[in-house]
This record gives C-alpha cells, sequence and structure tokens, in this order.
C-alpha cells in the first residue's frame, strides 16, 4: 500500500507510511478522546 501510494506521488515509501501513522496519531488525540475529556487545541 505504501509502496504503490509513493509510486503515484514519486516518493518514497517510507515517507508515506510516517505521514500515515503521524495522522492516525493526530486524529487519536484530536478525535479520540473520550466525551468530557477537554479538547487538544493548536495554539496560533
Amino acid at each position: 500500500m505504501f509502496a504503490a501510494a509513493a509510486r503515484r506521488r514519486d516518493t518514497v515509501p517510507g515517507y508515506i507510511e510516517k505521514d500515515f501513522r503521524a495522522s492516525l496519531v493526530l486524529n487519536a488525540l484530536f478525535n479520540g478522546l473520550p466525551i468530557g475529556h477537554p479538547k487538544l487545541l493548536f495554539n496560533r
């Protein structure tokens, strides 16, 4: 899966995998918290 995406984007499969895993972690942090738990926000 990562190799196919890397070929389409003309990049290294490791970069695609890193972005995929980072997206999973960010999704869990921002959307996977229990109800009533404080929300995480980016500070500008």
